[in-house]
């Protein structure tokens, strides 16, 4: 009787010595299409899932059955690659890249004119996925608006005629307005100067076409 309890506390304390590994639930899980309608039947979104995320390509649609958004998913449901959206007519209306889920480093997201080829907007982002640059185009790729930025916050602003002639410029200090701030005429001269502290008007002189002041 003593060598079975010795025998059972042997076998009982190796047991316990075991290294246990979880098994994964639904390791070897099937990829299985997705898809969403509209009420009226039309449909919305489609793609592919596995584990319940989202996988591969994925479409969506509008309710006039237009394409309106293509984007792509890393096996882990990330955002992973070029996201892409479209205007009715088809043409390319955004594009934006993006890695592991987060903005893909150094890279830039583009807004185009309904054509799909004339580009309206183009945003840069730094190393970090952060917004630094904005510029914004005419239709005839004339540049019409800059903006920078710094820690998120914007840092500087000019605008253009269509012509190319700078219609004003100015900088901000904690997303305020600070120091001169010029507007000019499209024929090149100064029309209004505003000084600034820290987004707080401390003067302005107003001048016509001809440089001469009115006030």
């Amino acid at each position: 009787m003593r060598k079975i309890i010795i025998a059972l506390l042997l076998s009982l304390a190796i047991s316990c010595s075991k290294k246990v590994y979880p098994i994964k639930e639904n390791a070897e899980a099937i990829s299985e299409p997705f898809k969403k309608y509209f009420e009226n039947g039309i449909l919305e979104v489609e793609g592919t899932t596995k584990n319940g995320i989202k996988i591969g390509v994925w479409k969506t649609y509008r309710k006039d059955e237009t394409l309106f958004i293509v984007e792509h998913f890393n096996p882990y449901g990330q955002i992973n690659g070029e996201k892409k959206y479209f205007y009715e007519n088809g043409g390319i209306w955004r594009t934006s890249h993006w890695k592991n889920g987060e903005r893909l480093p150094n890279s830039k997201e583009i807004t185009y004119f309904r054509d799909g080829k004339k580009i309206q907007n183009i945003e840069h982002f730094d190393k970090n996925g952060n917004s630094y640059k904005t510029e914004g185009y005419y239709s005839n790729g004339q540049l019409k608006i800059l903006y920078t930025y710094n820690k998120g916050k914007k840092s500087s602003r000019k605008v253009y005629y269509e012509n190319g002639q700078l219609d004003m410029s100015g900088v901000f200090i904690n997303g305020k307005p600070h120091k001169e701030w010029i507007y000019y005429y499209e024929n090149g001269q100064v029309m209004l100067h505003r000084v600034y502290n820290q987004g707080v008007l401390v003067s302005q002189t107003i001048y016509d076409e001809n440089g001469k002041i009115k006030n």
